[in-house]
């Protein structure tokens, strides 16, 4: 290879060497633009969303409790009946009632919230994204089921893995040191198209979309993520008046003499 014509090749080279430099940062700006929209979402509405988890999870146990009592008033001798058929059952009023859920599982229900959101495969950029991201949902779903905090915790901790490609095998030996600085500027060019393809896709990515929705809302002197918020707090009052008609006809039930204690009172009198 002639002097000029290697100068004109790697004068190529480091001109794909600086613009993949240049697209990893424009690559990795936009992605730290994307995780400080989503905090500042998540600041807004993440508290507003897992009062309306714990309020759901609060009335799914005022009324599985309203059922019990309702059911042990309406059929006072299905316990006897069991004790026949089963001595060694328990009576229902001896079982301990569910409880709303305890700081630990509100806390794993939010993390697995927040992960499914940060790991959604919806919210992939390609295919080989969107594998990592299904395996990464695999091992979140399997942590919540067996309700592992600590591992949820570990991969809220973590970094979203952003992978551009299988890595490239190791050089074959070159004949010619034209033949190696043709192959590093194919190799550069190939990752400048990867980076270029992933830059496009986000603007199809939900938070890029909907922080484009939230700018052109503020242009019409409208707060988008504020109507948003308005929402939930309307659901969740919606909720406490439930819940707490709930509470009310719980403790109504439970204030309820019941059959063995009106049974005492006749015999005293």
């Amino acid at each position: 290879m002639s002097s000029l014509e290697e100068a004109r090749l790697r004068g190529l080279l480091r001109q794909a060497q600086q613009e993949v430099h240049a697209v990893e940062s424009e690559l990795a700006s936009r992605m730290t633009e994307i995780r400080e929209f989503d905090a500042k979402v998540e600041a807004r509405l993440g508290p507003l969303e897992t009062e309306l988890d714990i309020l759901d999870a609060q009335i799914r146990h005022y009324r599985k409790e309203i059922n019990r009592l309702q059911s042990a008033e309406m059929f006072p001798n299905w316990v006897d009946y069991s004790k026949r058929v089963n001595p060694s059952a328990r009576p229902a009023s001896a079982s301990k009632p569910d409880q709303p859920p305890s700081k630990p599982e509100n806390e794993l229900r939010q993390l697995y919230r927040d992960l499914a959101r940060k790991y959604h495969p919806d919210t992939a950029f390609d295919d080989l994204d969107r594998q990592y991201r299904h395996e990464m949902m695999l091992r979140i779903n399997d942590a919540y089921a067996s309700g592992d905090l600590a591992e949820l915790r570990r991969h809220a901790g973590g970094k979203v893995h952003i992978p551009l490609g299988p890595e490239q095998p190791a050089p074959p030996a070159f004949r010619s040191p034209r033949e190696r600085v043709e192959a590093e500027l194919v190799a550069c060019q190939t990752k400048l198209r990867e980076i270029r393809a992933q830059i496009e896709k986000l603007r199809f990515h939900p938070t890029v979309q909907l922080s484009l929705s939230v700018k052109l809302a503020w242009r019409q002197n409208k707060d988008l993520v504020g109507e948003m918020a308005k929402e939930l707090e309307g659901k969740a009052r919606e909720k406490r008046r439930e819940r707490d008609a709930l509470m009310a006809t719980l403790q109504a039930l439970q204030a309820r003499p019941n059959d063995a204690d009106f049974g005492a009172a006749e015999g005293n009198v």
